[in-house]
């Protein structure tokens, strides 16, 4: 099924695949998430960059949100997840 994107991108006539316009498009992204979008599926295609950027926001907001619900995690805690270790 076709999405507004697929749609928007054939009526302006853009090539996506032209090595080009992918490099704008990856250039326009914000550089964490490119980054990450490379180490993560490494996308050559505008469909490949455009799964591995919605898999990169899907993960992102999932963060978000555990971190909003449960506070930030205390990375300061080196004995088994924060646990208590018994003496005896």
């Amino acid at each position: 099924m076709r999405d507004v994107a697929d749609s928007v991108l054939d009526n302006a006539d853009i090539d996506t695949n032209d090595h080009t316009n992918l490099r704008t498009f990856a250039l326009g992204l914000p550089q964490a998430l490119a980054d990450a979008s490379i180490k993560m599926e490494n996308p050559k295609t505008y469909k490949q960059w455009r799964a591995t950027i919605q898999c990169q926001q899907k993960i992102y907001l999932k963060t978000k949100s555990l971190h909003s619900e449960y506070g930030t995690f205390n990375t300061s805690h080196t004995q088994g997840q924060g646990q208590r270790q018994n003496s005896g």
